[in-house]
């Protein structure tokens, strides 16, 4: 527990209203967005400024008291979570956009504000910010530093770290340092490329210098119906290999078409065993050009049926299924387990055909959906961590999952980041003379080891 004497000098930085010590409130910021790790802090605050957050942090470290830094909270690993109690750190406070230069194509903002925001203010001006996770409506830049975002258009486009430009960072220790520069080039060692995927280990962003782009000028979606969710995958490196390279490329399996279609009735092929969706941008000229390679391309390659979309309406219709179809896979049993394991285009067959041999031989549904463009794929599997037995099967399929991703050549996380999830898993992928100079950087950021402490090793 804090002692009373270091809540007095929180308060003396802050008001009582941003400070939290309320059974309700500890309750509230004891979990993430979907993982089943539960841990209470002792209290919560809520900084508006650099200079407070690096107040509370010299309090922290005099005092060792962990601090858990934490966004929208819609973290899919445990990142958020306060594994060791001690301090939360919520930064929703700090939701300026501070500046926009449309001629140099960046924008300055604080790390609570929501993606979804910034792209509507952006648009105003014909400009977005590409990296799109799946949870953009509550998303905060800063969250999506900490673990280096994707989502749906990083095939084209990339995920968070290639438009961070420069960071304001408040240490554990407290100091406020910039790293990075606008103008494209960092002496020395980049240090802001350390922190982007830290999850919270090393600092806590309160600036953000970032790139952004104008808006495609046309777009259009494709949709391909298959017989055969492993034939879909092979699709995707067919696109690739014959030069168009989509904006997105979308992967929903047969569970996912038919949850959509329960809800929304919008003529998906319920019988399909899975379907793609292509989003082509750019000019005008070029989206007709790729959308007619990729409906032959498709056909020459196996696909039942291809659909392109008339109009912007019916292309909202099938994206807001695929934006719906993780709701759908969480709504769907007490337990999931969903994991954004990562394999080269080529192997997206083999990973496919993998999940369902697993699937049958532990006895559990494996629901697969996700950014098949780049090999990003999410196997889902529904479980009730209260029935000991299916949940026991459960890990045991997960388990292999991972190994077949990395004997495939691939990573155990793509986007999700480590946190508390995949903790035990981290030192089949990485060598342990790499873990070691991970934990050495850890420990020059952070010496005493309060920030974020007990996440991504165990």
């Amino acid at each position: 527990m804090i002692k009373e004497s270091v809540i007095s000098e929180l308060s003396s930085i802050l008001s009582n209203k941003r400070i939290g010590t309320s059974r309700e409130m500890l309750k509230a910021y004891s979990y993430d967005g979907t993982t089943n790790w539960i841990s209470e802090p002792d209290v919560v605050v809520f900084p508006s400024t650099a200079e407070e957050i690096s107040a509370i942090m010299k309090i922290a470290n005099t005092e060792r008291i962990p601090v858990t830094p934490r966004g929208a909270g819609t973290c899919l690993s445990g990142g958020p979570v306060p594994i060791k109690h001690g301090i939360i750190l919520c930064t929703i406070n700090m939701k300026d956009i501070l500046d926009i230069k449309k001629e140099d194509w960046t924008v300055t903002v604080e790390p609570g504000v929501v993606l979804m925001d910034l792209n509507t203010v952006l648009g105003r001006d014909g400009f977005f910010f590409p990296p799109d996770p799946q949870s953009f409506l509550s998303a905060t830049i800063g969250g999506m530093i900490a673990e280096n975002a994707g989502g749906p258009a990083c095939l084209k486009y990339g995920v968070t770290r290639q438009y961070v430009l420069g960071l304001q960072v408040v240490l554990p220790t407290g100091e406020i340092i910039h790293l990075g520069k606008k103008n494209y080039g960092t002496p020395g060692y980049n240090l802001a490329d350390i922190i982007i995927g830290s999850e919270g280990t090393l600092g806590i962003v309160t600036k953000a210098e970032l790139k952004i782009l104008p808006v495609p000028q046309a777009r259009k979606t494709i949709l391909g119906v298959y017989d055969d969710v492993a034939l879909a995958g092979e699709n995707v490196y067919r696109i690739l290999e014959n030069g168009i390279i989509p904006g997105k490329i979308e992967l929903l399996d047969n569970w996912v078409i038919n949850k959509f279609e329960d809800m929304m009735h919008i003529g998906l092929p319920r019988q399909a065993d899975a379907v793609l969706l292509f989003e082509v941008d750019g000019t005008p000229e070029a989206v007709e050009t790729e959308a007619r390679g990729i409906n032959e391309i498709a056909k020459r390659y196996g696909t039942r049926e291809v659909r392109i979309a008339a109009d912007a309406d019916e292309a909202n219709k099938y994206w807001m299924g695929r934006r719906a179809g993780f709701a759908a896979v969480f709504g769907a049993a007490k337990t999931v387990m969903a994991e954004d394991v990562t394999v080269p285009r080529g192997s997206i067959p083999d990973l496919i055909q993998n999940c369902k041999e697993i699937a049958n031989r532990y006895e559990v549904e494996i629901v697969i959906l996700g950014h098949a463009g780049d090999g990003n794929l999410h196997p889902s599997i529904l479980t009730d961590a209260d029935d000991r037995q299916h949940y026991e099967r459960a890990e045991k399929a997960m388990d292999e999952i991972f190994s077949c991703a990395i004997r495939l050549g691939g990573v155990i996380s793509g986007e999700h980041g480590i946190g508390l999830e995949k903790q035990r898993y981290l030192k089949r992928g990485i060598e342990p003379a790499v873990i070691d100079i991970m934990k050495n950087i850890k420990a020059i950021f952070d010496p005493n080891n309060i920030m974020n402490p007990g996440k991504i090793w165990e």
